[in-house]
């Protein structure tokens, strides 16, 4: 629990190769390293309050930072999923607009004839009804989204430009306008392997177990030890992931490799914007191996139902865990939609 009340504290000293999104009204705006945008309403106040429960609107805007590709614009209601077969109509501040978009479930995503249209009037609108069959199915308040258009424009360089989000101009959108990015080399990863995964010896497993600093916290008639967890990362190394006694709603794992002689150390880390560099051992909140990417992932939450907090993911590089994705949403205000400000890509 302690580890998480500086986790933001932690990443802003660590966040200038990671980036930070920006609030604005009821919207949050993020740019990568890449240059690729993302902008989501946020449905719910500052206060945590919602004057519309279960029939909220959520809104989500990518735009590359590539000219040559289409801008996204979705609309997701929480409310019954959608009969498109009724066409469901949108409604800006009370006024019904024609914007064709291709509804599943409850989710509906904007024409790319129109998709542009409906982005630039979200940034002068305040509220956004959908109605479908005659009756409202959802609404939500989309002010403060103009400043947002503004500052996506400018990260990348469409500012007076035709396809300006927020003001456009006359100047076409071409690479004399936007220049191109310096290529970014991906992390190399090693292959990985079939061998089972190596297991820490148990007497330096009790050792590990001891210099826990939750230890401090646990009953002494508790008999229950954190659970370990061993993934082969390579022919060469094991990363096992060992539980610790600090729970709640942000366990932390402490990360080891092992190599095939069974020596066993404290997994390293590059730039991490979930850890304090100064730390002498990394405690991670919900850290997890996703075996499908071969990545190492990590939540925080800043509170129990996940709303905000940060989702960083890892590449091993045969010596190292490299951060090679970093999303964060600093305000709890209801959505799940985190905001990417940094990505890498992984070569194997």
């Amino acid at each position: 629990m302690f580890l998480f009340i500086a986790l933001f504290l932690t990443a802003s000293g660590t966040a200038e190769p990671f980036g930070a999104p920006v609030i604005h009204g009821d919207w949050i705006a993020g740019c990568d390293n890449r240059g690729d945008c993302r902008l989501f309403s946020l449905p719910v106040e500052a206060d945590g309050s919602s004057e519309e429960e279960g029939m909220g609107i959520e809104i989500a805007i990518e735009r590359a930072y590539a000219i040559n590709e289409t801008l996204r614009a979705e609309v997701m209601l929480s409310s019954i999923p959608v009969d498109e077969s009724k066409s469901p109509t949108m409604r800006i501040d009370g006024k019904t607009v024609p914007m064709r978009a291709r509804w599943s479930n409850n989710t509906g995503v904007l024409d790319q004839r129109d998709a542009l249209r409906f982005v630039r009037a979200m940034g002068s609108a305040r509220l956004l009804e959908v109605v479908v069959g005659g009756k409202v199915a959802g609404r939500a308040s989309v002010a403060g989204l103009s400043p947002l258009l503004d500052y996506v424009d400018k990260e990348q360089y469409r500012v007076g430009t035709e396809g300006a989000l927020g003001k456009p101009g006359q100047k076409p959108v071409d690479y004399m306008v936007v220049p191109p990015l310096l290529p970014q080399l991906a992390i190399k990863s090693p292959p990985s392997s079939d061998e089972l995964p190596v297991e820490i010896a148990s007497e330096r497993l009790a050792e590990i177990l001891k210099t826990d600093l939750c230890l401090q916290y646990q009953d002494p008639q508790d008999s229950i030890k954190p659970e370990v967890e061993y993934i082969r990362l390579d022919k060469d190394n094991t990363l096992a992931l060992v539980g610790s006694y600090c729970g709640g709603y942000n366990p932390t794992l402490r990360p080891y490799i092992i190599d095939n002689a069974g020596h066993t150390r404290m997994a390293q880390f590059g730039s991490n914007p979930l850890i304090d560099p100064d730390d002498p051992e990394s405690y991670i909140p919900g850290l997890w191996w996703n075996d499908r990417e071969q990545l190492l992932a990590a939540f925080g939450r800043a509170r129990s139902m996940g709303d905000c907090g940060q989702q960083t993911s890892f590449a091993w590089n045969g010596e190292k865990f490299v951060t090679v994705k970093y999303s964060s949403m600093p305000e709890c205000r209801g959505s799940f939609n985190y905001v990417t400000t940094y990505k890498r890509e992984v070569a194997r």
